[in-house]
């Protein structure tokens, strides 16, 4: 090997060894290393802020939804002391323990006792209980209690409600009243339809 180029050799290897050079490229590394982060950085960020504006959309829907559906709620759910249809003098609000009550949709057999008239008379549903409509029919009816505390009967609301024609949006007075001897509890059914202007109880099947 010539002197010439064993000298390039050596001025090759200075080179490598630059401390100068060693610190071009680290700096140069440090460098890609920062875009890099800025960049996942700034793709979280967007990631995060698609699902913010997701969630913020799925909240707002949510509530819409709830909104809806809790309107829905309050229309469908009748007057228990039907306030109104007293005051136009639709019907004569009974003396007696009473509710206002409508058919259901989906459980057209269930007439729902409302807990704040038991608690509030202190009334005691028998197991099975005779509902009476207008006609003077008599319809049995079996109390159904849930696990929340609702009671229910069952078995003669719906017989009742078809006899005497009643639809979705006729409302029914049930009052408590004592049978002979103020023993036996029962349900005097009025039903007061859609429309009337009085209480017209002699829409029924004979």
């Amino acid at each position: 090997m010539s002197p010439t180029d064993i000298a390039m050799m050596e001025k090759a290897l200075v080179k490598i060894d630059d401390p100068t050079c060693s610190k071009r490229r680290r700096v140069y590394e440090e460098e890609e290393e920062t875009e890099e982060d800025e960049e996942e950085e700034e793709e979280d960020c967007e990631e995060e802020n698609e699902r913010a504006g997701t969630s913020k959309k799925k909240a707002s829907r949510s509530k819409a939804g709830c909104k809806r559906a809790t309107t829905r709620k309050m229309r469908d759910i009748p007057d228990l002391y039907g306030a109104d249809i007293f005051k136009n003098g639709r019907a004569t609000q009974p003396k007696n323990p009473y509710f206002v009550a409508k058919i259901r949709a989906k459980k057209r057999d269930h007439l729902y006792i409302p807990v704040d008239v038991v608690r509030d008379y202190n009334l005691e549903i028998p197991s099975r209980m005779t509902i009476r409509d207008p006609a003077g029919r008599e319809f049995e009816a079996k109390r159904k209690d849930w696990k929340d505390g609702r009671i229910w009967l069952t078995g003669g609301w719906r017989n009742l409600c078809w006899w005497n024609l009643v639809e979705k949006d006729d409302r029914c007075i049930c009052e408590f009243m004592r049978g002979k001897g103020k023993k036996s509890l029962y349900l005097q059914v009025q039903v007061v339809y859609e429309g009337s202007v009085s209480n017209r109880n002699n829409k029924y099947k004979k």
